[in-house]
């Protein structure tokens, strides 16, 4: 696609969707449809890079790091009270 230019008689003008516009007045100059497409061509926009989409994956649990896990935890606490043993008793 060609890109488009302003007329010669108004540079200042900018494209929208119903043609060229002068920017100070708002005054129609030219009357002709432009896509968004040449509009963001005209005035450079940088298109969108798609972005990749990263899938994340829990690591595989085994059954003995599950058991280790737990026997961690219940060293902390005792079986019949939930105080941690270092926890003198009255």
């Amino acid at each position: 696609m060609a890109k488009i230019q302003p007329p010669k008689w108004a540079p200042n003008a900018h494209p929208t969707p119903t043609g060229w516009k002068n920017v100070a007045t708002g005054e129609l100059l030219i009357s002709q449809p432009i896509s968004q497409q040449q509009i963001d061509e005209y005035f450079e926009v940088p298109k969108p890079k798609k972005k990749k989409v990263k899938v994340l994956r829990e690591a595989p649990v085994t059954t003995e790091e599950a058991e280790a896990e737990l026997m961690q935890d219940q060293s902390i606490l005792t079986e019949d009270d939930g105080l941690p043993s270092d926890v003198e008793r009255n």
